[in-house]
């Protein structure tokens, strides 16, 4: 009920040593419960702010385990294409792993520019898994979720730099797909993993992860209406009940900044907040469930997720929530050298000096920007 909604600000000490305790008492470590998750549910979807490589490793160190014990036999990634995999299928089988064809799939993400070398090295992760298996046992697949689609073209009609009517009839021709981008990475979880009946993890950007929330929609006079359909874990979880459970990897704070520029707040209160729960217990990894923790009924009116939306709350929109150090402390991906392709930036380097508001002379200036990077990126 919305009169018992509580919002952070209005938390006192006394309730913060309740919390920190419930915490304690019922939190396990980031494994155990991902492995738990895995065992009683057939897809786990692991939400992630993008570029975060302490995820990325605990993710990687953990497919032995979970394919030991949990029968884990599939994992999913959105920053792979559906069309490439049949080459990570070969990549990951192969005999010697072939690095030149793992930056190859690598570069066909939809971005074009996507050289964090932690993403990639979960291809090895599954290769090393797969080659120390006995003979003719299974092995564990990796698959794309996403479809294949030229993003910076796409924006580049967007934001009315196209440079002729080839390529904006190019980027319209992306709209349908983009449009259904979420429906279509339900389909390929449905037919690569449930439709098999194989257990999966899933690992998506924040956003495409909530099970029983809903972002808001906004109409043309900036009115928030909440009609939309859900994203792409709500999709499945709609469809697959039980089966399906998503695992926020950090509560991943954002602000209304997101849909207004013009809001005051670049932080919100709520990513502060469970960080200072943390501190106080040492900032040791755990991981639980929220709608059963007493911080369910928390709301916080910065954050993009509640502000709009006054009858949603921390339990809604994180259902099992992992904590591994705070964000201050997270470490970016490593970028690949050499990643972008000379090629890829003289067709887009207009995209690249219209979203940096700066020029590049060449596609080294170009990458020493992502090699110099510290922020986290999106979800």
């Amino acid at each position: 009920m919305i009169e018992l909604l509580r919002d952070v600000s209005q938390v006192v000490e006394s309730d913060i040593a309740e919390y920190v305790s419930w915490i304690d008492q019922n939190g396990v470590s980031p494994l155990d419960y991902l492995d738990r998750k895995c065992r009683r549910h057939q897809v786990v979807v692991l939400g992630e702010a993008h570029e975060v490589s302490d995820h990325l490793i605990f993710l990687a160190e953990s497919l032995p385990a979970l394919r030991k014990n949990a029968d884990v036999r599939c994992l999913g990634l959105e920053v792979c294409n559906a069309e490439d995999n049949q080459r990570i299928e070969r990549l990951i089988t192969a005999r010697e792993f072939d690095r030149q064809l793992a930056l190859e799939i690598a570069r066909d993400q939809n971005w074009g520019i996507w050289g964090f070398k932690e993403y990639w090295d979960l291809f090895e992760a599954a290769w090393n898994l797969n080659r120390e298996l006995p003979t003719g046992e299974k092995g564990i697949r990796v698959i794309g979720i996403d479809r294949r689609a030229d993003l910076c073209l796409f924006y580049k009609w967007q934001m009315g730099i196209a440079k002729d009517e080839s390529e904006i009839e190019q980027a319209k021709a992306l709209l349908p797909m983009i449009r259904d981008r979420d429906s279509l990475m339900a389909e390929q979880v449905k037919q690569e993993i449930i439709d098999k009946g194989d257990r999966g993890i899933i690992l998506v950007g924040g956003m495409h992860a909530h099970t029983h929330y809903r972002q808001p929609k906004f109409d043309e006079n900036k009115e928030c209406h909440d009609d939309l359909p859900g994203r792409m874990a709500y999709i499945l979880r709609e469809r697959y009940n039980d089966k399906v459970f998503a695992i926020m990897l950090y509560f991943i704070g954002i602000t209304p900044k997101l849909v207004d520029p013009e809001y005051p707040y670049e932080r919100d209160k709520m990513s502060d907040f469970l960080d200072l729960l943390m501190e106080r217990r040492g900032n040791m990894p755990i991981a639980f469930d929220l709608p059963a923790s007493p911080l369910a009924n928390l709301r916080d009116e910065t954050s993009y997720y509640f502000h709009y939306q006054p009858e949603v709350a921390l339990g809604d929109v994180c259902r099992g929530y992992t904590f591994f150090k705070p964000w201050r402390e997270l470490k970016r991906c490593t970028w690949i050298d050499g990643f972008i392709r000379p090629d890829f930036f003289a067709k887009h380097r207009d995209y690249f000096e219209k979203t940096r508001e700066r020029t590049f002379a060449s596609v080294e200036e170009l990458e020493e920007v992502f090699a110099g990077q510290t922020e986290i990126g999106s979800v």
